[in-house]
């Protein structure tokens, strides 16, 4: 069994679980997707492109901008203060990264 952690955050890509402090947190679909997509980069920064491609594939119709309000639902749900984020980071210029341990 494979679990990626940061901070009180622990995430199980097998059963589409997330849990924040032990208490399971529930994420859609596509919020439980575009963060995957952040573990799957191992630390590395995506573009907001990069991101929209992994969860919604190359021929989706929309704008790359959707991925900041994912972010930002993310970071609402698993970031101890969605202000000043720790672990779901922008990185100026490029995207999103996730930070972790």
């Amino acid at each position: 069994q494979s679990f990626i952690e940061f901070g009180d955050v622990r995430v199980d890509p097998a059963k589409y679980q997330v849990h924040k402090a032990g208490a399971k947190v529930d994420l859609t679909q596509t919020e439980f997707d575009v963060l995957m997509a952040l573990v799957r980069a191992g630390g590395s920064a995506r573009s907001r492109e990069q991101i929209f491609t992994a969860v919604w594939g190359e021929e989706h119709h929309g704008t790359h901008r959707t991925i900041d309000n994912f972010v930002a639902q993310l970071r609402g749900k698993l970031e101890e203060d969605a202000t000043e984020p720790k672990f779901l980071l922008t990185v100026r210029g490029v995207g999103y990264r996730l930070a972790v341990e």
